[in-house]
C-alpha cells in the first residue's frame, strides 16, 4: 500500500487528478495485454496479404476482433513510438523524435538541428502510472529503448520489468540466443531464442495468482535486425524455396515473423487456459513499418525511417471484452497516441480528470460501432536526424482525411502532397495542382508545432524553419 501512495503522490505533482485507491471492486476491471512488435511491416502478416509468412494465430485473431486498416505509428522509428504509446502524446511534445542513441547529426545543409532528450523524464505521466494507481499490477517485458537503466521502467509505473536491454536489442548476431549479454536480468543456454524466453516470462506473469487486474506490456525485439532466428525454423522456409539470408522476405526473416506469431499464440493460449481471455483487452501493434530490405510494406511506399505510408502505417488488432463479438474492420485513421486515452475509458476512468496533455483520443466510439472520430488531423514531426538515416531530411507531416502533406521544413527539397484514397502508394505529387490545399495543410502543421512546443530546425541566418 505504501508503494501505491508514492505513485499517487508523484502523479499529483504532475498535475493529474487520479483514480481512487485500489479496492476489491477493482478486481472486476479488465486485464490488459499490449503486444508490440518491432519493425513488423503492414504486409508482413497473412491477414494483411502475405502469402509467405506463417501467422495462423494472428490471422485467426484478426478474424474475430477489431482490425484497423489505417493504423499509424507515431514515428517510423522505435523510441518515439514507444514514448508516444506510453504518454498519449506526439513525440514532438516530449522531444524524442528519433531513436535514442542515434541523434548525432547537428546540421543539415546549413540548418541547425535540435538536440533531443535521451530518455523520458522520470516525472512523465504514462499509462502504466495511471493503471498502477488504478489498482493494476503492471509489468514491462522485453524491449524498452527509452533511456535510463534497468530500473527505468519501474520509474514509469511498472511493478515488474524483465528483459531490459542496454541498447536497442539483446545483442549482436547470435547474441539473440542465450546468454543475452546485453540483458542484465536474463540468462539462458545457447540454444534458447530471445522471443521464446520472453514469451515464457510473459506466460508466467499471466499465470501468477493475484487478487487484482494486471497490465502486461510485452515489447518484442523481433523482427528488428540483425536477422537471426532458430535454425530449425529457418530451415522450413529454406526447404520451401526461400533464400536463407539474402533479399526481401528471406527464410530467416520469415522465421522471425513466425516467432512473433507463435509467441502471440502462446499468450492467447495462456489467457484462455486461465479463464482470463473473456476479461482481457488484447492489443497488437508494431512500432513502425518493416525495413524495406527485409520486410513487406506493399502496396505502400517506403519502410522503416520513411514518413511515407510504408514507414508509419502498421498492423493493429484489438480484442475488447463486451465490444468484440465478431470481426470488425475500421477504416478511420488512428494512431499509437490513442491507446492511453482508450485504455483510460475502457477501465472506467474519466479523461476529463487527466490534466497531463493528451494528444490522442479514445477509440471507444468506433469500438462501439461508430465510423468516425472527432478528429480531423494526424501529425508527425522529425527535426532531429539519426546518424543512420541522413537521407531523411528534417520534415513535418499532416494527414487530413484523404490528404497528406510532407513539409520538408525549408530543407531545399520540394514539399509533397498526396491523395491517399486515389494514390495509396504515394506516386503522384499533387503539390502544383493543389497549391491552396498544400498551403492550408502547411498552416495546420505550423499551428500544431507551436501548440505542442515542438523543437524546430533553425536557420542560423534567420528564424526557425
Amino acid at each position: 500500500m505504501k508503494c501505491l501512495h508514492l505513485v499517487l503522490a508523484t502523479m499529483m505533482l504532475l498535475g493529474c487528478t487520479l483514480p481512487h485507491e485500489a479496492t476489491a471492486a477493482d478486481a472486476g476491471k479488465p486485464n490488459i495485454v499490449f503486444i508490440l512488435a518491432d519493425d513488423l511491416g503492414n504486409g508482413d502478416l497473412g491477414f494483411r496479404g502475405s502469402e509467405l509468412a506463417k501467422t495462423p494465430h494472428l490471422d485467426s485473431f484478426a478474424k474475430q476482433g477489431h482490425v484497423f486498416s489505417n493504423a499509424y505509428a507515431p514515428s517510423p522509428q522505435c523510441s518515439p513510438t514507444r514514448g508516444a504509446i506510453l504518454t498519449g502524446q506526439y513525440p514532438a511534445r516530449f522531444h524524442i523524435t528519433t531513436w535514442i542513441g542515434g541523434n548525432k547529426a547537428t546540421e543539415y545543409k546549413g540548418l541547425k538541428l535540435p538536440r533531443q532528450k535521451t530518455s523520458l523524464p522520470k516525472d512523465t505521466f504514462t499509462m502504466a502510472k495511471y493503471l498502477q494507481a488504478s489498482g493494476y499490477e503492471t509489468a514491462q517485458i522485453g524491449k524498452w529503448h527509452l533511456g535510463g537503466d534497468p530500473k527505468g521502467p519501474k520509474q514509469f509505473g511498472f511493478d515488474h520489468t524483465i528483459g531490459f536491454a542496454k541498447g536497442a536489442g539483446p545483442g549482436k548476431g547470435l547474441d539473440w540466443f542465450g546468454p543475452y549479454p546485453n540483458i542484465p536480468d536474463l540468462d539462458g543456454p545457447p540454444e534458447e531464442y530471445i522471443t521464446d524466453r520472453l514469451t515464457t516470462e510473459a506466460v508466467e506473469f499471466i499465470n501468477t495468482e493475484r487478487d487484482k487486474p494486471f497490465f502486461l506490456m510485452f515489447q518484442h525485439f523481433d523482427v528488428h535486425a540483425p536477422i537471426v532466428a532458430p535454425p530449425s525454423d529457418v530451415q522450413r522456409y529454406v526447404d520451401a524455396g526461400r533464400p536463407k539470408d539474402e533479399g526481401k522476405l528471406n527464410a530467416t526473416y520469415l522465421a522471425m515473423v513466425e516467432q512473433v506469431d507463435s509467441s502471440f499464440g502462446r499468450i492467447i493460449g495462456a489467457l484462455k487456459s486461465k479463464g482470463l481471455y473473456d476479461n482481457t483487452i488484447v492489443i497488437f501493434f508494431s512500432d513502425n513499418g518493416a525495413t524495406s530490405w527485409h520486410g513487406r510494406n506493399n502496396p505502400l511506399r517506403g519502410g522503416k525511417k520513411d514518413f511515407y505510408e510504408g514507414g508509419i502505417r502498421v498492423p493493429m488488432l484489438m480484442h475488447v471484452p463486451g465490444l468484440t463479438d465478431a470481426h470488425h474492420t475500421h477504416e478511420v485513421p488512428v494512431n499509437g497516441i490513442d491507446f492511453l486515452p482508450t485504455l483510460v475509458e475502457l477501465t472506467g476512468g474519466d479523461l476529463n480528470q487527466i490534466q497531463s496533455p493528451l494528444d490522442g483520443i479514445s477509440l471507444v466510439p468506433i469500438l462501439k460501432g461508430g465510423e468516425t472520430l472527432e478528429r480531423e488531423n494526424l501529425f508527425w514531426h522529425h527535426p532531429a536526424l539519426s546518424r543512420d538515416y541522413k537521407d531523411i531530411p528534417p520534415l513535418s507531416v499532416v494527414r487530413q482525411g484523404d490528404w497528406k502533406l510532407i513539409d520538408f521544413n525549408g530543407s531545399f527539397r520540394e514539399d509533397e502532397l498526396y491523395n491517399l484514397k486515389e494514390d495509396p502508394g504515394e506516386q503522384t505529387n499533387l503539390l502544383t495542382q493543389y497549391p491552396d490545399k498544400a498551403a492550408e495543410l502547411r498552416a495546420l502543421i505550423q499551428n500544431h508545432l507551436k501548440a505542442v512546443g515542438a523543437q524546430m530546425v533553425v536557420d542560423p541566418s534567420g528564424s526557425p524553419e
